[in-house]
């Protein structure tokens, strides 16, 4: 038997998936910041061998989004996993309490979001990418 969702768990619910929405937001925005303040900080240490030492300042910013991207990741996961279990009880055992300890575990980990494939390959290829050019600007 399907139990129905009440009006307060239904509320609850959708409480949650909007944060998590918020976070998978946050978390392409920083994306798109991310492109854009380091490929300016590239631009720049490309023009003038005088402001080369600029493509160290887009390493390290490159390196800050990637960690903040990874929070607002590991966040939104565990948002939608807070969802699923919130889904799955009765609304007699629901606390209607947005935390996410009681879903947080070793696969949530920030090292582990940190190091996944998508903002891996992502981040990773903006950091390559860094270190050609520092390399290139070294030999001419």
């Amino acid at each position: 038997m399907v139990e129905a969702l009440s009006d307060k768990k239904r509320a609850h619910l959708r409480t949650i998936r909007s944060i998590g929405n918020r976070m998978r937001a946050g978390s392409a925005l920083i994306r798109l910041w991310s492109v854009t303040v380091v490929a300016a900080l590239v631009a720049l240490a490309t023009t003038n061998p005088a402001h080369a030492r600029y493509a160290w300042l887009a390493l390290s910013m490159a390196l800050g989004f990637w960690m903040l991207d990874a929070h607002f990741s590991r966040q939104a996961r565990l948002f939608r996993r807070t969802y699923e279990h919130v889904l799955s009880l009765p609304e007699s055992e629901v606390d209607f309490d947005a935390g996410t300890a009681s879903v947080d575990g070793d696969e949530t980990s920030f090292t582990t979001v940190f190091l996944s494939m998508p903002l891996s390959a992502f981040y990773g290829t903006i950091v390559c990418l860094i270190a050609l050019v520092r390399l290139v600007l070294a030999r001419g």
